[in-house]
């Protein structure tokens, strides 16, 4: 049987956009609501071939269009425009022009399928996204993770104003634990605004995926963003990949690198795929996917194909850093040996990526090594060190727990934090128990990272040791303590917090207000407020920024009465104010943005 010769994934985008202006046509034409609601109809037969229910659907349109009559059930006598009555001719030609539009899409679809072409969708309460292209007919439909669904309908109260994707979904992930990714090369395309209160995680990334024109699919524990590129762009690149001289290719190799677009993976596999000779010349470039796509190569469902081609690659040095990234992105168990093998290479920006990418695939063969990889390493090598640390604590075994410990101690500051989050973040249950032991260290900084480490837990158990320490006669364990409520974001903290902005030791007054804007708490505002009279400078100026991290509106006309202030308030309230965005504040701001004597702040606003 012949087929059409379309891309599947050219296809899928044209169908989209007839399927919209099918649906507007018919809610031109006057039809209600249940006749409208084609997407459902589609999203019913999965968009492979035109299976029998929709086959009904659509005579069932065709047939009642003809009977279609002012007045009738399914049409409307006026639309929200107040536009007159529609007339039975008009629904009855929109409707057959609909239908047949909507047959000619179900034929694509057909022909596409025959042809063994296949996207996977999938569909949530926003409507249908697309997923990574998927490798065959095979493919399992993606699942969502309970702990990623019961994040999602978390509520919560956001300020965000102008803020970038990247620092939303660092927010949410401190606030909630989410996990996402996304390809760099979008993180700075659009800001996002967005002050609720009561509002759920879901609807905050489906506002992110609206404004920023994204893409947003739920990938088992992860929340992903994929920015669409043009249809013609990406055909145009495609046709200069495939077609082009050397420098023409690897010039689009770089522009596609650029997109955030997940149908630029399959093309650029293809090349590390083929063994052709002038494929063989240029395909090392398709390696840039390292740098901008690490993070989410691996939720490519064809990624796994370039196992083998990226392990051939590793057997040129030039190739070796950036072939082992991309390995340990494809999250593939056949990458595991290569990669534990890495951990000895002798550059130690390779054994970096080996130890990142182990952490990626979760393999509990990788656990030894990395152990062993710790011991091995001296001082000129921490990045390598911190970078096992964290493997080890995504990969969530248990051998990996007492050498974490251990490393509370390591020389190199970065290490000891990573091995402190590290704990927090495993699922040891003996973790959490020996680290509230170890609040009661003699040595202070074992205290330190202990507690960093409970912080990073999100476990409701760790929040009451982390009180405790509120109460601590030692003014530096109080402090730290508030430090490192205020990475919890537990409502229970928010009260003995604003207790501590009358500690006597202002250190304490100054982590407690530090801790009160990172907890957003509006019951904190009017505290904070009367804590700008502090004695101390220090604290005065951690409160401002405190204020400005909380975004209450209660907070502007206090910040606004201190830009008369020295030099240094009037910058930190200046700064706030210009985070802010509101109305108010920008005015106040007016007459300092163009003396940098007064303001000293790049990001203020033009007035």
């Amino acid at each position: 049987m012949s087929t059409l010769s379309i891309e599947v994934n050219t296809a899928r985008q044209q169908a989209r956009r007839g399927l919209e202006q099918v649906r507007q046509s018919l809610a031109a034409a006057g039809f209600s609501a249940s006749i409208v609601a084609l997407p459902e109809l589609l999203a019913s037969s999965n968009l492979p071939i035109a299976s029998a229910s929709l086959t009904a659907s659509l005579k069932t349109l065709r047939a009642g269009a003809a009977a279609k009559t002012p007045g009738v059930a399914g049409t409307a006598s006026t639309t929200a425009k107040g536009s007159a009555t529609t007339t039975a001719s008009t629904s009855t030609k929109v409707a057959f022009s609909a239908a047949l539009l909507l047959t000619a899409m179900v034929a694509i679809m057909a022909a596409l399928h025959l042809s063994g072409g296949r996207h996977e969708t999938k569909q949530n309460d926003g409507g249908l996204h697309a997923a990574a292209p998927t490798a065959s007919n095979d493919t399992p439909a993606l699942t969502l993770d309970p702990s990623l669904s019961a994040i999602l309908d978390r509520k919560m109260d956001v300020v965000y104003r102008r803020d970038h994707l990247s620092e939303v979904l660092d927010d949410l992930e401190k606030r909630v634990g989410l996990h996402s990714a996304f390809p760099k090369t979008i993180d700075k395309t659009f800001m996002l605004t967005m002050v609720e209160k009561g509002t759920t995680v879901k609807q905050i990334l489906e506002k992110m995926a609206s404004d920023g024109k994204l893409d947003l699919v739920y990938d088992h524990d992860t929340v992903i963003f994929w920015k669409v590129a043009d249809d013609i762009l990406l055909s145009t690149l495609e046709k200069k990949l495939k077609q082009g001289d050397v420098q023409a290719r690897c010039e689009a190799i770089y522009d596609l690198t650029r997109l955030g677009d997940p149908r630029i993976y399959p093309m650029l596999i293809d090349l590390l795929q083929n063994n052709d000779a002038p494929d063989r010349v240029i395909a090392p470039e398709a390696l840039l996917l390292a740098d901008e796509h690490a993070d989410t190569f691996g939720f490519c469902n064809i990624a796994s194909h370039c196992v083998e081609p990226l392990q051939k690659l590793l057997e040129t040095p030039a190739n070796r850093r950036d072939a082992t990234i991309l390995l340990g992105a494809t999250k593939d168990e056949r990458a595991v040996d290569s990669l534990i093998a890495l951990l000895n290479d002798a550059d130690p920006e390779v054994r970096h990526a080996a130890a990142v990418g182990l952490g990626r695939i979760h393999d509990s063969r990788a656990t030894l090594p990395l152990i062993a990889r710790l011991k091995s390493d001296d001082g000129a090598t921490d990045d390598v060190r911190n970078a096992v640390a964290s493997a080890l604590g995504r990969i969530h075994d248990t051998h990996g727990t007492e050498p974490l410990i251990a490393l509370l101690k390591d020389a190199n500051e970065n290490v000891r934090n990573t091995a402190a989050a590290a704990l927090g973040q495993g699922d040891d249950p003996r973790a959490i128990a020996i680290l509230i032991d170890l609040l009661k260290s003699s040595d202070a900084e074992v205290r330190f990272l202990a507690g960093y480490a409970l912080s990073q837990s999100r476990d409701e158990c760790a929040t009451e040791p982390l009180l405790t320490l509120l109460k601590d006669k030692d003014a530096i364990q109080r402090s730290y303590g508030a430090s490192f409520l205020g990475s919890i974001h537990d409502p229970r903290a928010t009260e003995p917090l604003i207790a501590l902005l009358k500690d006597t030791d202002a250190d304490v007054r100054l982590s407690a207000a530090f801790a009160l804007g990172q907890n957003h708490d509006s019951r904190a505002t009017e505290p904070l407020i009367a804590a700008m009279s502090d004695l101390d400078k220090r604290v005065r100026l951690n409160v401002i920024n405190a204020l400005g991290d909380g975004r209450d509106p209660r907070a502007i006309e206090p910040l606004i009465a201190v830009l008369n202030n020295n030099s240094d308030i009037r910058y930190i309230a200046g700064s706030t104010l210009s985070r802010n965005r509101d109305p108010r504040g920008i005015e106040a701001l007016t007459p300092y943005t163009n003396d940098p004597t007064r303001v000293r702040d790049a990001s203020l606003p033009p007035v």
